[in-house]
């Protein structure tokens, strides 16, 4: 037993599943691959609802790709005992290429799109989570990360309504 299906064997949510989401069958496939598409799709629609460079079909693709190299690596090391998991290092680089590009340098010298950049990043490592059947590691991590976003948004409102507010206050006494 490899140390990714012993990890498996003690995510709660796997358990809660049942013993078929911690094989690699067709429905676990299925279940993976789901997952993989909605939470990146709701990472997408937040990111391209303001209108960022990359958007829904950006962050799908990545945890897409990030998931089935996923799964393949477990197959491949299962049935031809590679214990090196070749596609999803591959991934790796290939996500990290991917969002490295998604830097933009501005004529200010400011840099433009390192949001971007770690939330694909951040995807591609939660598609191999997914992949990988970690599927309380997985819910961690995306709520984290949603969290984060949640609660930085409703901070950048706060404060755009205290600075509407302090703006009408010294304009009606001035």
């Amino acid at each position: 037993m490899n140390g990714i299906t012993a990890f498996a064997l003690s995510d709660p949510i796997a358990r809660l599943l049942g013993e078929w989401s911690m094989e690699l069958n067709t429905y676990s496939i299925i279940l993976r691959i789901a997952v993989a598409v909605i939470f990146a799709s709701v990472i997408g629609c937040e990111r391209s609802s303001k209108r960022h460079s990359a958007g829904l079909r950006t962050f799908v693709l990545i945890s897409f790709a990030s998931t089935v190299s996923m799964i393949l690596d477990i197959y491949l090391m299962m049935s031809y005992s590679f214990s090196v998991p070749v596609l999803s290092a591959a991934t790796i680089i290939g996500t990290a290429m991917v969002s490295g590009n998604s830097i933009l340098f501005s004529s200010r010298n400011q840099i433009k799109g390192l949001t971007t950049s770690a939330g694909l990043w951040a995807c591609g490592i939660l598609g191999f989570t997914i992949g990988a059947g970690l599927y309380t590691v997985t819910v961690i991590v995306y709520t984290s990360r949603t969290a984060r976003t949640t609660l930085r948004s409703t901070s950048s409102s706060r404060a755009a309504n205290i600075f509407r507010t302090s703006s009408r206050s010294s304009a009606a006494s001035g």
